[in-house]
């Protein structure tokens, strides 16, 4: 990711961040924007709260081709590290909702 604009409000311990990703897959380039939306504590060490906005209709869009091309190739290493990958996402995400 890259940083395009933060904004800092030191005295009510807030930030906002424009950022750009991008990334190479096997289906292509990945790009996308987002926003990031901070509250730190009082001594503005840790967050106490984020949001985050993303153009969540191209990643659903890029992710549901991505999953696709990855069922299409059960043999293909590449493949096999991406379904990896989603598994131990989904593994951490479900761990953490308990």
């Amino acid at each position: 990711m890259t940083v395009e604009n933060q904004v800092y409000d030191v005295e009510h311990k807030k930030g906002a961040f424009h950022l750009f990703s991008t990334a190479s897959s096997p289906i292509g380039q990945y790009g996308n924007e987002y926003a990031f939306f901070m509250t730190f504590n009082v001594d503005g060490t840790k967050v106490v709260y984020m949001e985050e906005m993303v153009d969540s209709a191209y990643s659903a869009k890029f992710f549901g081709q991505l999953q696709e091309w990855v069922r299409n190739n059960p043999e293909n290493e590449t493949a096999k590290a991406w379904a990896d990958a989603v598994a131990t996402a989904n593994a951490q995400v479900g761990a953490s909702e308990k």
